[in-house]
């Protein structure tokens, strides 16, 4: 395995529930498609550059507004903010993740 300095080593049992929280927030922008990449025929793991940012939005959004906020920001950053404001579902897929992220299977 990796060799990592012993404040990052991360229990089985983290690593499993951080590769399950990723695989979630995949589908969902994925589902989501909020660039249209999807829909173009762009693999699965288009949005995976996306997926860190979303989780610690997710992590530390105080509420579903500023979860909002803080995607469609990483969005808009990545991307541009004007290709980013083209897509009306940014609400719609702030709470999907907000609904997960607050269930008992998260």
């Amino acid at each position: 395995g990796e060799i990592m300095a012993r404040g990052d080593v991360m229990s089985r049992k983290d690593r499993e529930a951080h590769e399950r929280r990723w695989e979630v927030v995949r589908q969902c922008l994925n589902s989501h498609d909020p660039i249209g990449l999807i829909a173009i025929g762009c693999p699965e793991d288009e949005y995976d550059p996306e997926v860190p940012g979303v989780l610690s939005a997710i992590r530390n959004a105080k509420d579903l507004h500023s979860l909002e906020q803080c995607i469609v920001t990483a969005f808009a950053v990545k991307f541009d903010r004007q290709t980013a404001m083209q897509f009306k579902g940014w609400k719609a897929l702030a709470k999907e993740l907000w609904d997960l992220s607050h269930s008992s299977a998260w």
